[in-house]
Parts: structure tokens; C-alpha cells; sequence
């Protein structure tokens, strides 16, 4: 438990006040929950509060490894960060503590000793190291969604990294944001067989170090394709990429840019002075965790959204870095499959209040494919889509 050892002091900060389980009331104007884990399980071990206890009996011996419950109460969090934002905007001990970085390092240090993960993330790990996905697809078959569509042949400077959902499940949203690269007639290229999955799903369940083969792997191939920009549509990629990657590489920044597919579009619309066309629909935005909270990237999609005409975009209650999680993220969709479609269920009620709503945007194929189950499981007409999607129809 070496991993946890720089947490001796910092865990007695907590006063288990509780507030890391509710939105900001003073932005939201109402007392509506955050935490998805301990909104479920309703132990206060579930809560941020309770797991930074077990972290104080973990070091100090109070709590054994082999604890009933452990693994469950540590794996069972999405690691959205809900309890981060409320910690750091209303405590002291949110000004040196970081919640998601916190659980994430009680993981590791679990499976470094022995005891974690669960045996879905073991399945990952296994699927991921051989087959470079946690689909357990062929690698070779990565890119079979182009389905003809151009790519340049030779190495551009800018790389489309298009991650494993949206290049075996959530395909459209691959194939969107190639469709709008080559409307705006963008060069890229592609890594083709040389993706590997970004190693988010491994580094969140806290299989750190067997995650080292797969981030060295591809921080290697883009440095030697020589791309100067690494576009990717997924924001546990952009999250991974960011902040993962030079954290584990030990680089103060990496040696190339990468971008969100949002911040790109934005970007490039009012370069080019591309004039969207209307759209007469009424539309939310769900903010995936991992780009709103993790990277801060919360204002992009929204103005890229405000790109086009008579679009009517109202917002979800809980938005922005108050926003509910989608409930796939952290590990949960493998090992709680019901815990993560209760949480996107919540979600979806919430979208419930929006008067006409027809359709949910999200910047996330992880997100989508969550919130689409939970649309079909309480049998909702919303429309789910990724925001490519959304800007396709307007080009």
C-alpha cells in the first residue's frame, strides 16, 4: 500500500461534512445529488467521505485487504469526479486533494498488492493486451468503419485518434467526424492497426503499470509519424491523453497537441467562416465527466452548439461541472452493469423535464451508448447523438 502512504495526513482533512454527495446549491438553486455511488448503495461508505476513510484504515492497518465488501465498495464508483468539484469549491481539504486521483491511486495500490481488480477488469486487461481493444475484436478490423472514405495515404500533421468505442460500437461517431474533416477538407491521417486503445479503461481500474505496454506504444507511434495534432472524438481518450499521459510518461507536456473534436470544429468553423445550416430541434447537452470535469472542457461544445441556427438548446438542471454522470465510466459498466443503467436512467428522468425534448447530445461514445440503453430500457423516443452527428446535419 506504498502508493497510499502520502495520504497519512491528508485523510484526517476530511469532516466528513457530506458535501461531496450534493450539487452545488448555490449554482443549481436546489438540493439534488451528485454522487451516483452513494446515491445507489446509500452507505456512507460509497460516499468520497467513506471511501477516504477506508483509505485511513487501509494505512493504518484498521481495515484488512481481505475485508468483506472491499472490492465492491472501492470498484463501484464511476470516478466522476462529482465529489472533486464540490470538495475543491467549498473546503480546505479540496485545495490538496484531487478525489479522482485519490481513488484512483486506492486502486492501484490494490491490484499492486494483489487484491484488485474485479474479474471483468482482469477480462479487460487480457482483452486489451492481446488484442489492443477491450472488445475483444480484431485490431486489423479497427478501421473497417471508413468504409472508403479518405484518408490521406501518406503521414499529415494531423492524426485522427479515433479510440476503440467509436471505432467497434458507437461507429457513426467515427465516421462523422471523418465526414466533417473532409468537408472542410482537413489532411489527416490515421494510425491504422498501430491504435491501440488509449488504456483508459485499464489506468481506471487501476491496472497502472500493465497499462504502461499500451500508453508507451502509442505515444511512440504518433511521435514517429510526426503529426503535430492528435484529433479525437472520445473524452476518456482526451482525458487519458491530456493528463494520463504525461503524468505516467514523466513529461511536463507531451510533444504534440491534442485536441478535442469539439475544440477542433470550433475552431475551424470560424476559420473557415463555415455558416451552419438550421436546425428547428430541441436539444440538451450531457457533459461527459472526463471532459467536463477531468479536463475542464466544458464551454467548447456549448459554443459550437450556439453555431447553429434556430437550434433550441436547453440545458439539463445539473450541467456543465455540476453535471450527473452517464454512470458507464471508472470500470462500473463491466463490473456493475446494473448500478451503471440505474445511473443513466437518472439521467434520462432528468431529461425528462425538459419541456419537447427531442434530442440528447453528448461529446462521448462511452456516454452515448450508456444513455441510449437507458433510453430504450424506459422506453423513451429521445434521440441520442454525438455532437459530429448533430454537426453533420448542419454542413
Amino acid at each position: 500500500m506504498e502508493i497510499l502512504e502520502k495520504y497519512d495526513k491528508i485523510v484526517y482533512y476530511c469532516s466528513h461534512c457530506r458535501l461531496c454527495s450534493i450539487a452545488n446549491y448555490h449554482e443549481l438553486k436546489d438540493w439534488v445529488p451528485i454522487c451516483p455511488s452513494g446515491s445507489y448503495y446509500g452507505f456512507e461508505s460509497y460516499f468520497a467521505v467513506g471511501r477516504v476513510e477506508l483509505i485511513r484504515g487501509l494505512i493504518e492497518g484498521d481495515v484488512p485487504t481481505n475485508a468483506e465488501d472491499l472490492l465492491q465498495i472501492v470498484y463501484a464508483c464511476q470516478v466522476c469526479g462529482g465529489c472533486f468539484v464540490q470538495c475543491k469549491d467549498h473546503t480546505a481539504l479540496g485545495a490538496v486533494q484531487n478525489q479522482v486521483e485519490t481513488f484512483e491511486d486506492l486502486r492501484t495500490a490494490l491490484v499492486d498488492s494483489g487484491v484488485g481488480p474485479m474479474p471483468g477488469h482482469l477480462e479487460i486487461k487480457k482483452d486489451t493486451l492481446k488484442n489492443h481493444n477491450p472488445y475483444k475484436e480484431a485490431n486489423e478490423k479497427r478501421f473497417d468503419w471508413l468504409e472508403g472514405r479518405k484518408v490521406s495515404e501518406k503521414q499529415e500533421e494531423i492524426i485522427y485518434f479515433a479510440g476503440c468505442t467509436a471505432s467497434f460500437r458507437e461507429k457513426e461517431i467515427a465516421q462523422a467526424t471523418v465526414d466533417i474533416l473532409n468537408k472542410l477538407n482537413v489532411k489527416f491521417s490515421i494510425l491504422g492497426v498501430d491504435e491501440w486503445c488509449c488504456g483508459s479503461p485499464m489506468l481506471r481500474s487501476g491496472m497502472r503499470k500493465d497499462a504502461m505496454e499500451i500508453i508507451e506504444h502509442n505515444y511512440k507511434t504518433i511521435l514517429d509519424s510526426g503529426a503535430k495534432t492528435v484529433i479525437t472524438s472520445c473524452a476518456g481518450c482526451y482525458k487519458t491523453l491530456t493528463i494520463d499521459y504525461p503524468k505516467l510518461l514523466q513529461k511536463e507536456k507531451l510533444d504534440f497537441k491534442v485536441v478535442h473534436s469539439s475544440q477542433f470544429f470550433k475552431k475551424e468553423f470560424r476559420n473557415q467562416g463555415i455558416k451552419l445550416k438550421p436546425q428547428k430541434v430541441t436539444i440538451t447537452y450531457h457533459d461527459p465527466c472526463h471532459l467536463s470535469r477531468h479536463a475542464a472542457v466544458r464551454k467548447d461544445p456549448r459554443r459550437v452548439i450556439g453555431m447553429i441556427p434556430e437550434i433550441n438548446f436547453i440545458e439539463f438542471q445539473r450541467n456543465g461541472k455540476q453535471a450527473w454522470c452517464c454512470g458507464a465510466g471508472g470500470g462500473v459498466k463491466k463490473a456493475f452493469a446494473d448500478f451503471a443503467l440505474w445511473t443513466s436512467k437518472e439521467r434520462i428522468k432528468e431529461a425528462d423535464d425538459i419541456e419537447k425534448l427531442e434530442t440528447i447530445v453528448s461529446t462521448c461514445p462511452f456516454c452515448k451508448r450508456n444513455l441510449k440503453e437507458a433510453v430504450d430500457a424506459l422506453g423513451r423516443s429521445y434521440n441520442v447523438l454525438d455532437l459530429t452527428e448533430l454537426l453533420l446535419k448542419s454542413l
